[in-house]
């Protein structure tokens, strides 16, 4: 399988084509950064910190794309949107993290999965997947008995879009079993004094920022005698890359459509 690598010079973009590189099923066809990134030209191996790996970093994606299978994507909403339109054009498969998106360039991506198989996820670690799964069926059965619902998230100070697309994600599940749209439930944090008290269906969301925190999620389901607390913590990127991968190996040869890392682990309709 070749896979081209899209931010390969970034955190987790540098991860993922070295675990690529590495893989025994995977071949790296392809490490491409923006065009005015100072390590253009350069051996992998200096980027990873190991011994020359015989790949350069480059900018022509198109070119890659080409004569690779699909491609993995951790960068900004921009580029993201750049790269799955050329690989649309080519009829290559996709692998997205990016997080940042809008509800317009979510209707993009999914006019472009009409054309291609593509896996979109704000997380693609097995865990915080479980935790999607979890969130559902914690929420259909204490929401309806008088638990209140909290999200806190936090991450590294380098994060730029806050919330979370992970903990919008778990927002957008629990929006689902109350039956309302997220906008409407969310609570971006609080200030000052509100008029009345907390209402049944008011779920929420506060983003903390700092220090290298790879990523925590816990989810509070708090109610009149007892709480359940849940709590995802990643210690690695490396839990990201290798759900990046694992969705590269189930996307390959699938039919055009727009999939989750839920349908990667088989958690749909469970």
């Amino acid at each position: 399988m070749k896979v081209v690598v899209t931010g390969a010079a970034g955190r987790m973009g540098s991860l993922i084509s070295r675990l690529v590189w590495e893989s025994e099923d995977m071949e790296l066809a392809g490490v491409i950064e923006r065009e005015d990134h100072p390590l253009l030209g350069r051996d992998m191996g200096y980027i990873w910190g190991t011994e020359k790996a015989g790949i350069v970093l480059e900018s022509d994606f198109l070119n890659r794309i080409e004569n690779a299978d699909l491609y993995i994507d951790f960068t900004s909403p921009e580029s993201s949107l750049k790269f799955l339109t050329l690989a649309a054009m080519k009829g290559k498969a996709a692998v997205i993290g990016t997080t940042g998106f809008t509800e317009q360039d979510r209707e993009f991506i999914r006019e472009q999965a009409q054309k291609i198989p593509v896996v979109l996820a704000p997380n693609m670690s097995l865990g915080i997947n479980l935790l999607f799964y979890l969130t559902k069926k914690v929420s259909e059965v204490l929401f309806n008995r008088d638990f209140d619902i909290e999200i806190i998230e936090r991450h590294h100070r380098h994060k730029l879009d806050a919330p979370s697309g992970t903990a919008l994600k778990i927002g957008e599940i629990i929006s689902e079993v109350i039956g309302k749209p997220l906008e409407e439930i969310m609570k971006w944090g609080r200030y000052g004094r509100s008029t009345t008290e907390r209402s049944k269906d008011e779920v929420g969301i506060f983003a903390l920022r700092g220090g290298e925190v790879v990523g925590e999620h816990t989810l509070f389901f708090s109610g009149p005698a007892e709480e359940v607390v849940i709590t995802h913590r990643a210690f690695s990127r490396k839990a990201f890359a290798i759900g990046a991968l694992q969705a590269a190996r189930w996307v390959a040869g699938r039919d055009k459509g727009l999939y989750d890392m839920q349908d990667v682990l088989g958690l749909r309709g469970e």
